[in-house]
């Protein structure tokens, strides 16, 4: 079994759409954007965590049910629980973290309790390549 990484600095990005104050949505000569009403903006956030990669063979965290066995997920990730509404926000929204060149999504956030106080756990599912989405 591997163990825990020491605190690396991870990206975050999230995908933020808005509506276009430039024009009501209607013009395709809008140079914010083109006509469709909206725009779209990478956010890109760096936090510290501590990675662990799930070895092949485990069973991997499926969103919506719980596999025999228990469900482990392609990578977990050990953060402050300052991160929680970030995390969530990746989670339910357009959003991926990149972990060692992997895109990642978090399909569980929770709060652990340990010794020394709290941390939030997040296990993630490789989901493609980081640089396209």
């Amino acid at each position: 079994m591997r163990a825990l990484t020491k605190s690396v600095l991870l990206e975050a990005h999230v995908i933020v759409r808005t509506d276009c104050t430039t024009c009501a949505g209607n013009d395709i000569s809008c140079t914010t954007c083109g006509g469709d009403g909206t725009t779209t903006a990478d956010v890109t956030s760096y936090f510290r965590g501590r990675v662990l990669w799930r070895e092949l063979g485990q069973l991997r965290f499926v969103s919506g049910g719980v596999l025999a066995g228990g469900e482990t997920g392609d990578v977990q990730i050990v953060t402050d629980p300052k991160y929680k509404a970030l995390m969530l926000r990746i989670k339910d929204n357009l959003g991926y973290i990149v972990v060692d060149g992997e895109k990642v999504k978090p399909d569980s956030v929770s709060l652990r309790r340990i010794e020394r106080g709290t941390t939030l756990d997040v296990r993630c599912n490789i989901v493609g390549n980081p640089r396209t989405y």
